[in-house]
Order: C-alpha cells, then sequence, then structure tokens
C-alpha cells in the first residue's frame, strides 16, 4: 500500500513546473522578499510539481527553520563560551544544552539533568 499523504496523484511537467515557481518567485518579490534556502526552495518546487501537498511542505519548512534556529542558537553559546576560554565537549552534556536551545526544556532542568550526569560519571 502506498502513502498518498505525501504525493497527489498527478505530477506536473517540468514546464509547468519552473512557471509555477517563477509565478511564485515574482509574486515574493513583488512584495519584497525572496526564498533563497535550498530546502524551503526545493519543498515549494515539489509542491509546484504536485509531488507533495502544500500542508507537509509547511510542516517540514517549519521543522526546517526551526532546526536553523536551535544551530544558531547552538553557535551563539559555543562562540561566547569560547570567548571566555570555555568549550562543551562533551556529547551528552551538548545534547542537554541543545534540548535547551530547541525549547524543550528549561535552563533550571537541563542545569539538574547536567548534574546528574556529572554525578553518575563519578566512580564509587
Amino acid at each position: 500500500m502506498t502513502d498518498n499523504h505525501d504525493r497527489p496523484s498527478l505530477a506536473v511537467f517540468e514546464a509547468d513546473v519552473e512557471r509555477r515557481m517563477s509565478f511564485a518567485d515574482a509574486a515574493l518579490g513583488a512584495a519584497g522578499h525572496e526564498v533563497i534556502d535550498p530546502t524551503l526552495r526545493e519543498l515549494t518546487r515539489q509542491v509546484a510539481a504536485g509531488t507533495l501537498t502544500a500542508e507537509v511542505a509547511i510542516a517540514r519548512g517549519v521543522a526546517h527553520i526551526d532546526e536553523r534556529e536551535v544551530e544558531r542558537r547552538m553557535s551563539f553559546a559555543d562562540a561566547a563560551l569560547g570567548a571566555a576560554g570555555h568549550e562543551v565537549a562533551d556529547p551528552e552534556v551538548r545534547a542537554i544544552s541543545r534540548r535547551v536551545a530547541a525549547g524543550q526544556i528549561t535552563g533550571d532542568e537541563a542545569a539538574a539533568l547536567i548534574k546528574a550526569y556529572l554525578l553518575s560519571r563519578v566512580p564509587r
């Protein structure tokens, strides 16, 4: 059984895809906007081709943007720590820090998780 959720039944010819992409680019340009992110452009192309629904493309686009924001926050934290001569190298501590950057846990929760993790590594 195939999942048609991601793939509507009719695909559009490449010339139509290019025409639709040009129209979308022109409409965005008229409003002073431009989509240059390659992932978002590819999602738009898939919608224009009829191989992806707009709903799925939007969900994937939001997830992509959210991931970029997490990366930006992690880079900022790394730069701030680096400027002070510090670095977080432990993969587990970085994973916990990433959860803070993603808004999944608070700083206080991260501190408790990191403390528990570090204590679990102390030889008994």
